[in-house]
């Protein structure tokens, strides 16, 4: 009885040996993260790098990318070694994966930003007489217009459109790229000139009050000089020479008082470019697309 134990142990450890033997093992290198392993359509993980005690013989390879099979293959593990397999990132591999990001790509496209810039020469032309009937334009007969010269200037314009369509601001741009250094800057350059306009409105209001002011106190004089002597000689005259003085004081202060206007831009073209730039990057990375990906 016992040899007989004796020889079902060994025969047993015999088989685990023979077992253990016929195993090998399968070593992924990827370029790309986020990838689930199948082996033989059994998920393995995700970013997976080995594959171990793997049966000998042919295996069904497949590597799978949001949804997208990205690679597949047929290999052989054979026993006590080593299987090698690359996945590699290849043009064909990252069109592939696009193609399963419809949705994504048309988000991107109709919301992603753009410096739009426009570029036009000017020329000035200095030393010429202007046409006093034609105004825009100027003489070019005669040594007037062979003493003159001319001058080009370019001038160069931009602007921020979202998904090729809308304007936006420079301050929505600053929100949008997340800069708060930008963001007060904008608000305190547009804070000053409120306060600014708000005093020059004031004064234009003072202004508007002295003028009409101005305007009734003169009207009641010339009335009573024109129609009626309803008024003593100094009275008439007070109002006439009074408010000759507060209305020109009035219009004076209405003309000076020009509001101040917002600056055209806040930010410089490489300021705006390089915001715009970090907000693309931050919705490609939020819709799960490629960081070089352009449409």
């Amino acid at each position: 009885m016992k040899r007989l134990f004796s020889c079902m142990f060994i025969l047993l450890v015999l088989i685990s040996s023979a077992a253990q033997a016929q195993k090998g093992t399968v070593k992924v290198f990827s370029e790309i993260k986020g990838v689930q392993l199948f082996l033989d359509e059994v998920l393995q993980g995700t970013d997976v790098t080995l594959l171990d005690s793997v049966t000998v013989g042919t295996h069904y390879l497949k590597a799978v990318k949001d949804n997208v099979i990205i690679f597949s293959d047929l290999i052989t593990v054979n026993q006590n070694a080593v299987a090698t397999v690359l996945i590699k990132n290849t043009k064909d591999v990252q069109e592939k994966m696009l193609e399963s990001k419809y949705e994504e790509i048309q988000k991107f496209k109709n919301n992603r930003l753009e410096v739009m810039l426009s570029s036009k020469y000017v020329t000035s032309t200095s030393g010429v007489s202007n046409s006093m009937y034609f105004p825009g334009y100027y003489v070019v007969t005669g040594t007037t217009f062979s003493n003159s010269s001319s001058t080009t200037e370019q001038e160069t314009d931009w602007f921020i459109a979202r998904g090729g369509k809308v304007k936006i601001t420079e301050m929505e741009l600053a929100r949008l790229a997340d800069n708060q250094d930008a963001v007060k800057r904008i608000e305190q350059v547009n804070d000053q000139i409120d306060k600014k306009n708000a005093r020059i409105m004031k004064r234009m209001n003072t202004g508007g009050i002295m003028l009409l002011t101005g305007t009734v106190s003169v009207l009641v004089g010339l009335a009573d000089v024109l129609l009626d002597n309803f008024l003593n000689d100094t009275v008439a005259a007070s109002l006439l020479a009074g408010g000759l003085l507060v209305g020109v004081i009035g219009m004076a202060d209405l003309q000076l008082s020009n509001p101040v206007p917002y600056p055209s831009h806040y930010l410089t073209l490489e300021e705006a470019i390089q915001l715009t730039d970090t907000y693309n990057r931050n919705l490609k990375k939020s819709l799960g697309l490629p960081d070089n990906y352009e449409p």
